[in-house]
């Protein structure tokens, strides 16, 4: 069972209103409040959107995981489309 959300098609992600770094920015705020470390699972295309935000959360000591780029669903890929997903996300880590 899969939520319908307006946010299920990634080319309409651009055209959403951002909240992700102000959300996020909270979120860390509260962490350092308590001292708590934490680990962040990004997608790529918040990586390669929003940089500084994935430099911000590791700067602050907290680990950045990799969500794949798109968060597709694996079963509804092909091996090679994950490969490519996978590929395209580590990427971005590098930036």
């Amino acid at each position: 069972m899969r939520a319908d959300t307006p946010y299920q098609d990634p080319a309409t992600w651009d055209r959403a209103p951002v909240f992700v770094e102000k959300d996020t920015d909270v979120l860390l705020g509260l962490l350092a409040e308590t001292g708590a470390k934490a680990t962040f699972l990004a997608l790529g295309w918040i990586a390669e959107k929003y940089p500084a935000l994935i430099r911000r959360i590791s700067d602050q000591g907290h680990e950045v995981g990799c969500h794949g780029y798109y968060h597709q669903l694996v079963y509804d890929q092909t091996p090679q489309a994950f490969r490519e997903e996978v590929s395209r996300a580590r990427a971005c880590s590098k930036t």
